[in-house]
């Protein structure tokens, strides 16, 4: 005999919705944090290989990619939090805030990896040979290890951010000391 059970509305978020956003967000994680190292930590036995340029491009563009795929699933997080837990919503926003400044950072990165890729390859070479393009990759790429200390920097405040809402603010130390700063800005 069938059942006659009926979903509630928050039952039916998570069938319809599934929130993925757990199972993703820590693959652009990893390959941004070692994109960073692979900036900042410039070794020269590293720096002298012939792919280090391809190895940080590929690097820095699969990691931004997937960063926007987690940025949009934590969208349908955030949405399934304001149904079953609304007073994290603060604490939530910020998290979002941090997440997105996270995406553009690496975005200017990654765009920047991109145009120089394809004038070091001759492609898209009427793009490539715009003046303004051509300086401000170059300035880009002159600061793009600050760039990406920055960006590690939000990925970090956001990862603790995530972990409060989560397990929350109490996990272990840092998560406790990054929730202290962002929980008494709310108050």
């Amino acid at each position: 005999m069938l059942s006659s059970y009926t979903y509630t509305v928050l039952e039916e978020i998570v069938i319809l919705y599934m929130n993925i956003h757990p199972l993703l967000v820590h693959f652009p994680i990893g390959i941004l944090v070692l994109y960073t190292a692979f900036e900042i930590l410039r070794f020269s036995f590293i720096v002298k290989r012939p792919a280090y340029f391809e190895i940080k491009a590929i690097l820095i563009i699969l990691g931004t990619i997937s960063a926007y795929l987690t940025f949009s699933t934590g969208e349908i997080a955030e949405e399934l939090i304001q149904v079953t837990d609304p007073t994290k919503m603060p604490l939530v926003e910020i998290h979002s805030m941090y997440a997105g400044a996270t995406v553009v950072i690496f975005s200017i990165l990654a765009g920047t990896y991109l145009v120089e890729w394809c004038r070091r390859n001759n492609f898209l070479s009427f793009i490539t040979k715009i003046g303004i393009i051509q300086k401000l990759t170059r300035f880009i790429l002159r600061f793009s290890p600050l760039l990406a200390i920055l960006g590690l920097i939000t990925i970090t405040i956001t990862g603790g951010l995530g972990a409060a809402i989560v397990y929350g603010p109490d996990v272990d130390p840092f998560v406790n000391f990054i929730y202290k700063i962002f929980i008494t800005t709310l108050e």
